[in-house]
């Protein structure tokens, strides 16, 4: 956790940006939760100095008609540490015969599209209790 915990202030600048809404605290403790969970996973990429310049989470859901690699959290500061991540999160997929990539998009649908090959399936929808 504690490494986890480093990468914090990119989660703070994410929420700065508008891009999630979810306090921090309850990301952390959702992670916490989940990481003795084999279906989940959180990756951390390093420069040379030991800064953290990307991370990545998913967890993997095998629900009939749900199987898939759900991305949680892809921040890379780089294209090729993102690109390693796909990699990654690709070979997390078939150890569990998982061949769906699935992610929820707030804002970038296009360039998500465009750069990374996603594409529409469906739209999620949402109601306040």
């Amino acid at each position: 956790m504690a490494e986890i915990q480093r990468c914090v202030p990119f989660e703070q600048k994410i929420r700065d940006k508008g891009r999630d809404d979810t306090k921090i605290s309850d990301m952390l403790y959702s992670i916490k939760f989940l990481i003795s969970n084999p279906q989940f996973g959180f990756w951390i990429a390093y420069d040379d100095r030991g800064e953290v310049i990307g991370y990545f989470s998913a967890l993997i859901t095998i629900f009939p008609g749900a199987k898939r690699l759900n991305l949680l959290r892809i921040y890379a500061k780089q294209r090729e540490v993102f690109e390693a991540f796909e990699k990654v999160g690709g070979e997390f997929a078939k150890e569990w015969g998982v061949k769906i990539i699935a992610m929820i998009a707030k804002g970038h649908i296009k360039a998500f599209r465009r750069r990374h090959g996603f594409k529409v399936v469906s739209v999620n929808m949402e109601k306040e209790l």
